[in-house]
């Protein structure tokens, strides 16, 4: 495999050289991005950079100083986040459409952090090493009146998953113009905005639930 990559890296060095060498005699420079900003660009990344080195004042105490094993208490964590940030925000005397927009991402800043724990120190939030899954339970059987059930959980998440058997005859006739056949197995999969604690809209199953019963 090594001697692969230093194999295509020989044939590529020739058109890199080339690529080189043109851009030296047209003479153009590259195109700044962080130039031309508008004001309000300008302020919400110096605001940016403000909520990031707050938040790593805080990440040792807030995010590692205690073992977050539930979803309630990494929601907490967000939330006091949240908080302390609204409150800087306003002592800070930052415009109110800044502080919208700060406050939407306080999740990706605190979550950067969270990975960095991971990388550098060998850290997880809730406890767990990096070779250590979630506890895992299964159970069999528990709806006596079909054919076949199991109830999965992995940490706080619960599958009940219920087997339907059907003749030959049941099974889907498969004809589009990338595949021709037919389909014995199929795996319909929900999760209602209450399998996760929340609130929502109920609707047909979306991206997350199909990819999840084809991967099933």
């Amino acid at each position: 495999m090594v001697e692969g990559i230093k194999f295509a890296g020989q044939q590529l060095q020739p058109v890199l050289d080339f690529i080189a060498k043109i851009t030296a005699e047209v003479g153009l420079t590259k195109q700044d991005l962080h130039t031309n900003l508008t004001e309000k660009e300008t302020l919400l990344r110096a605001t940016e950079k403000e909520v990031d080195a707050f938040i790593a004042t805080k990440s040792d105490e807030w995010i590692f100083g205690s073992v977050k094993k539930t979803r309630q208490e990494r929601v907490a964590l967000l939330d006091k986040f949240s908080e302390a940030i609204a409150e800087l925000l306003k002592a800070k005397e930052i415009a109110e459409d800044i502080q919208k927009i700060i406050l939407g991402r306080v999740k990706t800043y605190v979550e950067k952090y969270i990975t960095l724990g991971i990388l550098d120190k060998e850290q997880r939030l809730d406890g767990r090493s990096l070779f250590e899954v979630r506890d895992l339970n299964v159970e069999v059987g528990l709806l006596p009146r079909t054919h076949g059930t199991g109830l999965f959980q992995r940490g706080d998440t619960q599958v009940l998953s219920i087997v339907t058997l059907g003749s030959p005859g049941d099974v889907q006739t498969l004809d589009t113009m990338e595949e021709e056949g037919t389909k014995r197995y199929m795996h319909h999969y929900s999760d209602t905005p209450a399998t996760y604690g929340e609130t929502g809209p109920l609707r047909g199953p979306g991206n997350r639930a199909i990819g999840h019963g084809a991967l099933a």
